[in-house]
């Protein structure tokens, strides 16, 4: 979680000010801040992927939120009350968050920001390519800005769901979704037009 949130604060930092640019010199400043720009755009969507992907040949292995649920649901097929505890407004265990951050992690494969965003990652980042295997049957488009920033969003909830699950602080995970959407797409709006920008491979 640390490290992710430390990505996503250089990320803010110099991707997403919209007048950093502008105060930068032409001769010079300008071409190198695009430069660090791809560098930590592309750096950030790596992150991003490596918290949500998983080796299906080797399931158990890698630090990922699938990989680290995997292994979760091993010790509890072999003890089945482990992690559980009782809390006044309900029963918050690991078993019954296993379910929740499942469903969170087969909202994130199937949305068009994670499909965005491993396409451009194994298109213009890992490879340099005309077309990628994904775009077998038409082209995909290239990510925003905001497909970052969501999915991060995202990996924070998960985050957070797990950890509570360890740790119990009662909420309806949902609620956190809800009320962070919400506040995300008050600032897409109102605070950072970049978020709407689209991600191109040589800007």
């Amino acid at each position: 979680a640390k490290r992710l949130a430390d990505y996503h604060a250089i990320f803010a930092k110099f991707v997403l000010d919209h007048e950093l640019m502008s105060r930068q010199s032409e001769d010079g400043g300008a071409t190198a801040l695009r430069t660090l720009r791809r560098l930590v755009q592309n750096a950030f969507a790596l992150e991003l992927l490596s918290f949500w992907e998983q080796d299906k040949r080797t399931p158990k292995q890698g630090l990922s939120l699938p990989s680290s649920l995997y292994r979760a649901e091993l010790v509890l097929r072999e003890h089945p009350g482990v992690l559980g505890f009782p809390i006044p407004k309900g029963n918050l265990t690991l078993a019954s968050s296993t379910v929740r951050l499942q469903q969170i992690i087969s909202g994130v494969h199937s949305g068009s920001r994670y499909r965005r965003l491993v396409n451009f990652r194994d298109k213009h980042v890992a490879h340099k390519l005309s077309k990628s295997r994904r775009e077998k049957d038409a082209e995909i488009e290239l990510p925003k800005y905001e497909d970052l920033d969501r999915l991060f969003l995202y990996a924070m909830v998960a985050i957070r769901e797990f950890s509570h699950s360890v740790f119990p602080i009662w909420r309806d995970p949902r609620s956190w979704i809800e009320e962070a959407d919400k506040k995300q797409t008050k600032m897409i709006k109102a605070w950072n037009k970049r978020l709407g920008r689209v991600i191109r491979p040589n800007d």
